[in-house]
């Protein structure tokens, strides 16, 4: 397959004239008319008149949020540069409101001719046939998996491949180099252990010279941005192997909760959840710890590099997660696919192409990095990793390390069950194992309702 894409790089005035502008409005999908090809000449008199020709538009979900926005209208463009004859209609909306919609339509035949895909929603598509199979028609078109950051829950379904990653979303360790530098303390390595992790933390929670408290870390009860971390790294797992059963009650996960619990109200060295939302800056920062550099390391995903690229007040970095048992952080994609059903194949094809081929060299070139390519070639590329900090490479060399996030059609049902037991362990109100106990009895019989899924 050719990398680089054959067309020259629009200017930023073609980009404005060409983009679309995205938006949700009152949590619905919100249709955006694609600029129409223009008009052919009308024939001379005593010409034969051509036989007329529907124009194809093409129907394209994404999701709405502002790291997105930037990214989308520059596909748009670039596409509409080499394309021009195949106008988009884009529907755009926030990821709750875009999954209540779009499992509505799954349900009844009408998905997008082509659409962006989560693993948390991806088996449910495939097992309702809601996916076109791509295998032929990438390999008519000598594309090479191996050149892309791929995971199979949010791509393949019983052999057959049905989806593309777009891009990637993995965890590193973020860290505050100002904090460090005032409290005297060595940055992160990739070489660090739980036990470097607390040193460290120890060291960084203290009165800082204006006198403000500052922890060393942020323990909470998120799974990717916490505790999920801690239960791969110490060989603990959500799910049995086979998807069947719970596992959370294993000694290697309860452990790695325990510990998480333990930065909070053992070693002290993160904030309470009733405390977080009293940190100065915490609300005018749109509720990120980190984001009000009082907090000196946090698990960061690249998801949400727009928002860092906004700090100015401290300076900061990244290094890959610290290892337990095992080295790595959580990581997942989302994809494109194109509806099963659309009437379109072909030219709906030549999008879902261009986009996962220059597309990706688009996104890479895009300022912010508010989205990282899984097309490797573009997501290494000096424009996209570029000379100053964040070492973006601590997120994509993670991805070869990364635990995956046991994708199942009843995924936000197991882990909405995990959540809210853990609920009360973070509030330091109930045991790690009587929580979890409680939570592997619901997210068996939940299970249980899947008992034929295979993947």
């Amino acid at each position: 397959m050719q990398n680089k894409p054959t067309s020259t790089a629009f200017t930023r005035r073609q980009f404005l004239r060409g983009a679309a502008t995205l938006a949700a409005a009152g949590g619905a999908f919100q249709l955006l008319a694609a600029c129409a090809p223009a008009a052919a000449p009308s024939p001379g008199a005593g010409a034969e008149q051509a036989p007329s020709q529907a124009t194809v538009t093409l129907d394209v979900a994404v999701y709405a949020e502002p790291s997105r926005t930037p990214v989308q209208e520059a596909l748009w463009a670039g596409f509409a540069e080499v394309h021009p004859e195949l106008p988009l209609a884009i529907q755009a909306s926030d990821f709750s409101t875009y999954y209540t919609k779009l499992n509505a339509n799954i349900a009844a035949g009408t998905t997008p001719d082509v659409f962006m895909m989560s693993g948390a929603y991806f088996y449910n598509g495939a097992m309702n046939n809601a996916f076109m199979p791509l295998d032929d028609r990438l390999a008519a078109a000598n594309i090479d998996l191996n050149e892309y950051f791929i995971e199979d829950p949010n791509m393949k379904y019983q052999g057959q491949t049905y989806g593309i990653p777009k891009e990637i979303d993995i965890m590193a360790l973020a860290y505050n180099i100002t904090l460090f530098d005032e409290a005297g303390v060595d940055y992160p390595t990739d070489e660090w252990t739980w036990d470097d992790l607390l040193d460290a933390a120890t060291k960084l929670t203290r009165t800082n010279a204006d006198g403000q408290q500052t922890y060393g870390i942020y323990s909470v009860n998120n799974v990717q941005e916490m505790w999920g971390n801690l239960v791969r790294q110490n060989g603990g797992r959500f799910l049995t192997p086979d998807l069947k059963q719970a596992a959370l009650n294993t000694p290697e996960a309860i452990e790695a909760i325990q510990f998480a619990i333990d930065l909070i109200y053992e070693y002290q060295v993160s904030p309470t959840p009733q405390g977080v939302s009293s940190l100065p800056g915490y609300i005018e920062s749109g509720g990120s710890p980190f984001l009000t550099g009082l907090v000196a390391m946090k698990s960061q995903g690249n998801y949400e590099m727009t928002l860092l690229s906004n700090i100015t007040d401290f300076e900061w970095d990244v290094v890959r997660m610290p290892a337990r048992k095992q080295k790595g952080g959580l990581g997942w994609t989302q994809s494109w696919v194109m509806g099963a059903k659309t009437p379109h194949p072909d030219e709906s094809w030549t999008l879902f192409e261009w986009l996962i081929t220059e597309g990706e060299w688009i996104m890479s070139r895009v300022p912010g990095r508010g989205i990282t390519p899984s097309l490797r070639p573009a997501a290494y590329s000096e424009e996209f990793v570029g000379p100053a900090r964040p070492n973006m490479k601590a997120w994509l060399d993670g991805w070869d390390i990364h635990f995956d996030f046991e994708f199942h059609p009843a995924w936000f049902e197991y882990f909405g069950a995990y959540s809210e037991a853990l609920d009360a362990v973070f509030a330091n109100e109930v045991p790690v194992e009587t929580a979890v106990a409680e939570a592997t009895e619901k997210v068996n019989a939940i299970l249980a309702r899947y008992a034929d899924f295979e993947a």
